[in-house]
């Protein structure tokens, strides 16, 4: 079994990628008419790591991705 609480959303980071923007802002996207359409759970050796990871992954999705921690 595994449990774990995701870091709120004064913790997250936001990578959009689409089209090769690399836009990187602080804070979550939530705010905004755009919705959660799916979730990845990522091992990182860091937040370097993390956040270079989701720049990818937006980019290949063509979406916003959202970085938090698990606690």
């Amino acid at each position: 079994m595994f449990a774990a609480g995701l870091g709120g959303p004064e913790r997250a980071t936001t990578i959009d990628n689409r089209r090769d923007a690399g836009i990187v802002t602080d804070g979550p996207f939530t705010e905004s008419k755009e919705f959660v359409a799916g979730f990845w759970i990522v091992e990182a050796a860091d937040l370097d790591q993390a956040l270079a990871l989701a720049t990818e992954g937006s980019r290949a999705c063509n979406r916003k991705v959202e970085v938090r921690p698990f606690l």
